[in-house]
């Protein structure tokens, strides 16, 4: 949630110990989803056949016919709740991420917090971490965090490496072709095609590139990173001058561009969620009543 990001990151910089004693009491450990393959392989969930074929679907893609398996093997067994979450698991296991991320999502619904194991269980099937290897190597080599590049991975594509929007963007991180090229020529990295921004490893690469463009004309600050990820460096620039004095949060209320306004809340609070799930200890990137001015590092 946005709004408990904001308070976090404003707790942590009046008070850090406040912060840690905070999140110590309210969040179980990081999500341990080593557990997952031995609760697909229970021997008595393998004894019923709407499981078996529950699984089976998965296995095939028919992912249109597991629901009904699931809720008719979670019937028979007694475990409405848990047989569903568990389909999900495994089609996030077998590659699936795009169709268990959106499931999961759904059936989170309203649900604003984790705060039992099981919960956050479930909470990292909506946030998942696909091509983990990818994302560490490229956040690390440009000193970003991995929660800033699934933050925006998650809202601009839902993890499908096939996607294109209308204007032409394409990929995991939704890159225009002009945009890829200018970047993978500062990086000196081959230049792409259409095609290949529908690989990731061709899109990862250039899109935590060009974050770390962003991060470099705008103080490392990943909200103001995010504002220009969408809407651009130039417009960021523009309202920096108009209202530096005014605090983050502030600010991000005043950004004229409807769509950006609502898009760094979207992704600042993904990458919240991230931050919760899988670190050991949760470290607010920056403090929202800070001057953008002071956040982007000008004069």
């Amino acid at each position: 949630d946005y709004f408990a990001a904001l308070a976090f990151a404003r707790l942590s910089a009046i008070g850090a110990d406040k912060a840690s004693e905070l999140s110590t009491r309210l969040r179980p450990a990081p999500a341990d989803l080593s557990q997952r393959l031995a609760q697909l392989q229970d021997p008595k969930r393998l004894a019923n056949a709407s499981y078996q074929r529950a699984i089976a679907f998965s296995r095939m893609g028919r992912y249109e016919w597991v629901e009904a398996e699931a809720k008719r093997a979670g019937d028979e067994l007694g475990e409405q709740d848990s047989i569903p979450w568990l389909m999900l698991a495994l089609q996030e296991q077998l590659g699936a991420v795009k169709a268990s991320h959106r499931a999961a999502s759904l059936a989170l619904g309203d649900a604003t917090s984790c705060l039992t194991p099981t919960d956050c269980e479930r909470w990292a099937l909506a946030y998942p971490r696909p091509f983990a290897s990818l994302v560490e190597e490229h956040a690390s080599k440009q000193q970003l965090s991995t929660e800033l590049v699934y933050g925006i991975m998650r809202e601009e594509s839902g993890f499908d490496p096939r996607i294109e929007s209308y204007a032409n963007a394409r990929g995991l991180m939704q890159l225009m072709l002009p945009t890829a090229e200018s970047t993978a020529s500062s990086l000196s990295l081959p230049k792409p095609t259409a095609a290949s921004l529908f690989e990731p490893e061709t899109a990862i690469p250039l899109g935590v590139g060009y974050l770390a463009k962003l991060a470099s004309l705008f103080g490392g600050n990943e909200g103001l990173v995010m504002a220009g990820y969408n809407g651009g460096q130039g417009a960021v620039g523009k309202w920096l001058e108009e209202r530096p004095q005014e605090p983050f949060d502030l600010w991000v209320e005043g950004i004229p561009y409807g769509q950006t306004r609502h898009y760094v809340k979207r992704v600042l609070s993904n990458a919240w969620t991230y931050r919760w799930l899988y670190e050991a200890e949760i470290q607010a990137s920056f403090d929202p009543a800070t001057p953008v001015s002071t956040l982007a590092g000008l004069p």
